[in-house]
């Protein structure tokens, strides 16, 4: 590569391998200089933006570097080590969470998830996994510590993508212009171009897939200074619950994911950042990890005849990142499980040293993170084995007594939470399975004959739908080139018995769907079918070339598929639709202000009145508008338990219990209109001609900010 200045500079992606009087050094060094900060944070002044960047350093990396360390995991991939650090990290702060929260109310310290005492057990539990690094690992030299990088102008400018993003999403929070935001989503749209004609060398792929998967996220999840989405209010529910309480309670049904319950309250306590912000930059850093595992997937096997190139593994990255169910909500359980999922993905193709007590880690942690994923990973498990059997493959890395420790794992984590008599467990763990499965497997409109049968606005509606369709036309040649070289007696890996499980997920949701939606069942999949929409074109190419003598060649089906990676993203992230001044999507908020009501995006008036609420009502209970017709109810559920701590109101609503309060979001104060379901339809009513406005009349307003107003009934 021509340009640039190449230097020298310490390999932090490998700290994992450095001398080990060096590592102990580093790590002591960083945990220091975090105590001194935090505890300063805490008892003499308040420090600006130190605690929380060491406090997600210390959490982030230290605890994976040290287990790869005591694991004797080194010289493997640069990348391959960074993610297995973090994973490791993750995985560690969730299950010594959980130990110290089971064991400290006996010692007599009744609140573990406090700040204090996770400080103290986190110094001390760092400083024992060093002492043991040392015993196992003191002895291990390698022949530099160093990492020669080439500075370019091009690298420097891919570095901007995240700093456009986050600038793009201010400017568009605060300033309601979506210029910034414009640009970004085309520049990144012009990378699958700028791949195929080599204006991006191949060492830049890594650091080029984790900007791009972290600028889109980033463009979206910093809209607002506050949540948004739908899941994510009830999952901070849970976390908030911890936090005010201190201690986490599984018996609690909407608290027994270790992700949510600890991992998320462990950063915001010790980071000293709100779990808002938690939710908004450190869980989309997260996620923008799981492509960078992926490519390390897609790479190291076969695809039916293909084996991938890098370019090839780059485009199938792209293929799962520019989708829009990547980005429209913000990453949560459901997301950091497929990271997890990646990752344990990534040990079955690759050869790193203990790869099988590294992989139970990650299991457990995706377990603990998302059910639904879990258990179709589990049954995904479960049918490749079968498959593998029946074939008799040799030479696999999905043994049965993975697949076994697996679901033993998944049964028994329920088994745990759920706190019951062993009979029950027993007779409702298929049920709680299969229940879990529905939240993906359940009937629901959102069907894949629903997407295609969608009455389109415009021309521009029409093309996307047509886009979509060619993807999935994409995968499904690939998938069956994938079995015509099955039944050849090439391609039969783990990895190919996965998609095809996969695939079978997916096409069930061509009539039904399985609650999350076909749009939602198809990201997931994605993980693994993304590569056939690569070959599957490729194989298409290839037979119009045959029809056409040859008039495509191997480089132009790739720069074809650029052109439609190129399209895929433009009209997946709204730019077609905004620039065109058509109907634009309800997830792309980071574009168009009109969608902030129909994807619960909510003003800083609206959340002030919500804590006000929280703050100042002695009432265990709220009233507000249902979510099915509104979203201030999702405002409130972050501080109120979904349904149970509800008086929902209407606008035939004649009485509320007294003492409580009713939140008003902006549709009802500043428009003065309230939503009414009326034949199927929803219309929008005037406040003051319904029955409801009485019972406000009757009220007290004891809060008002223009855009959201709370009354209390006495």
């Amino acid at each position: 590569m021509s340009g640039g200045v190449e230097v020298r500079i310490p390999d932090i992606f490998k700290l994992n391998d450095w001398q080990t009087r060096k590592f102990i050094l580093i790590v002591l060094s960083a945990l220091i200089a975090y105590d001194a900060i935090f505890l300063a944070d805490k008892f003499l002044f308040k420090i600006p933006i130190l605690p929380q960047l060491l406090g997600f350093v210390i959490l982030t990396f230290i605890p994976g570097f040290i287990i790869l360390r005591i694991l004797k995991v080194q010289d493997v991939d640069r990348t391959q080590n960074f993610l297995l650090a973090i994973g490791l990290s993750l995985s560690f702060i969730m299950i010594y969470g959980l130990l110290l929260n089971t064991l400290l109310p006996h010692l007599g310290m009744l609140k573990p998830m406090s700040p204090q005492p996770l400080f103290y057990a986190f110094n001390i539990a760092i400083l024992a996994l060093l002492l043991v690094s040392y015993l196992r690992d003191r002895g291990f030299k390698l022949s530099s510590e160093f990492l020669n990088v080439r500075i370019s102008p091009l690298m420097l400018s891919l570095l901007l993508l995240p700093f456009l993003s986050i600038f793009g999403a201010y400017v568009m929070t605060f300033y309601d212009s979506n210029i910034l935001i414009l640009v970004l989503l085309f520049l990144i749209s012009l990378t699958p171009v700028a791949v195929v004609f080599n204006k991006i060398p191949k060492n830049l792929y890594p650091l080029l897939i984790f900007l791009v998967s972290l600028s889109i996220l980033y463009h979206v999840n910093l809209i607002s200074t506050h949540l948004w989405s739908f899941d994510i209010f009830f999952e901070s529910y849970a976390a908030n619950w911890v936090v005010e309480k201190g201690i986490w309670d599984p018996n609690q049904e909407f608290n027994q994911l270790l992700l949510i319950s600890v991992l998320a309250p462990t950063y915001s306590l010790l980071c000293d950042l709100s779990l808002v912000w938690v939710f908004k930059t450190i869980f989309p850093f997260f996620f923008a990890l799981a492509p960078l595992a992926l490519y390390q997937v897609y790479q190291r096997i076969d695809f039916g005849e293909f084996k991938l190139s890098p370019i090839l593994a780059l485009f199938s990255v792209f293929i799962f990142v520019f989708f829009y169910g990547f980005f429209k909500v913000m990453p949560d359980k459901q997301h950091i499980a497929e990271l997890f999922m990646a990752l344990i993905l990534m040990l079955m193709v690759t050869d790193v040293p203990n790869r099988v007590p590294i992989s139970i880690i990650l299991s457990f942690s995706l377990i603990t993170s998302h059910y639904g994923v879990s258990y179709v990973f589990m049954l995904s498990l479960i049918f490749a084995l079968f498959l593998s059997c029946v074939w008799k493959e040799k030479e696999k890395s999905l043994t049965p007594n993975f697949v076994l420790l697996f679901s033993v794992l998944a049964i028994c984590w329920y088994m745990y939470v759920a706190q019951g008599d062993v009979f029950e467990h027993i007779t409702h763990i298929g049920n709680h399975i299969v229940n879990k499965i529905l939240e993906i497997l359940k009937p629901d409109y959102r069907s894949g004959v629903t997407y295609l049968t969608y009455e389109t606005p415009s021309i521009l509606w029409q093309t996307y739908k047509f886009i979509h369709i060619v993807l999935q036309i994409f995968i499904a040649v690939g998938i069956v080139n994938l079995w015509i070289s099955i039944l050849k007696g090439k391609s039969r890996n783990d990895i190919s018995f996965l998609s095809t499980a996969f695939y079978i997920l997916l096409v069930f949701q061509i009539t039904t769907t399985y609650g999350m939606g076909f749009d939602r069942v198809l990201q997931i999949t994605l993980v693994l079918l993304s590569p056939f929409a690569v070959t599957g074109c490729l194989i298409m190419s290839e037979l119009v070339a045959k029809i056409g003598k040859d008039l495509i060649v191997w480089e132009a089906s790739q720069r074809f598929f650029a052109i439609f990676l190129l399209f895929f993203f433009l009209f997946n992230s709204g730019f077609v639709f905004e620039v065109s001044n058509d109907v634009v999507q309800p997830y792309c908020i980071a574009l168009n202000k009109s969608t902030w009501e129909k994807w619960h995006v909510f003003n800083r008036a609206e959340v002030s009145a919500a804590i006000w609420i929280k703050s100042h009502s002695l009432n265990t209970k709220v009233s507000s508008l249902p979510k099915t017709v509104c979203k201030d109810s999702l405002v409130l559920a972050q501080y109120y338990r979904h349904v149970k701590d509800f008086a929902y109101f209407n606008h035939y609503t004649t009485s509320l219990p007294s003492g409580i309060c009713v939140y008003l979001g902006s549709l009802l104060t500043e428009r003065g209109k309230i939503p009414a379901v009326v034949r199927g339809e929803v219309e929008y009513l005037n406040l003051d001609k319904t029955p409801f406005y009485q019972v406000l009349s009757k009220s007290d307003k004891v809060f008002d900010s223009r855009s959201a107003s709370v009354y209390y009934v006495p």
